[in-house]
């Protein structure tokens, strides 16, 4: 049982993970197309993305030293 749940709480943190890489990608071509004084960057894909990445890390630090219950 705590293997399938620990199995199932990893997956939805690849989702979520996904979910904001997903969402930074699209925040980077609206800004392209729909306004005149913004533009894409890829740049700033990589930032949103390490970013993510950062928050998530830190998330399991302290998610570890933290008992919330």
């Amino acid at each position: 049982s705590t293997l399938s749940s620990s199995s199932a709480a990893s997956d939805v943190y690849k989702r979520q993970i996904l979910g904001c890489f997903i969402f930074g990608i699209i925040i980077e071509i609206l800004q392209g197309v729909t306004t005149s004084y913004r533009t894409a960057s890829y740049l700033d894909i990589v930032a949103n993305t390490i970013g993510v990445l950062l928050a998530v890390v830190i998330f399991h630090v302290f998610e570890k030293k933290i008992s919330v219950f």
